[in-house]
């Protein structure tokens, strides 16, 4: 993804921007991608110390990543969740 490009070149707010926009774009059907730009942006909130839209984010990728039995990536969205 672009925002993942732009969070290697340590462009944060390019990479929110992207993110919010893949988040725009991707159908509400597509639980796996939502969720996987949910927790890229958690990632990034985490990484700029904004601990409760980290966990908010976080939150949203857990419900997501669970219904769909992604298990390892619920366990990352977890941790970064739970602070």
């Amino acid at each position: 993804m672009v925002g993942d490009v732009a969070v290697k070149l340590g462009d944060s707010g390019e990479a929110r921007k992207q993110y919010d926009a893949a988040l725009r774009l991707v159908p509400q059907t597509d639980m796996r991608i939502q969720a996987l730009i949910e927790l890229s942006l958690a990632r990034l909130e985490r990484q700029e110390g904004k601990r409760e839209e980290a966990a908010r984010q976080a939150a949203l990728a857990v419900s997501h990543f669970e219904k769909l039995r992604m298990s390892k990536e619920a366990a990352e969205a977890r941790l970064i969740r739970d602070g």
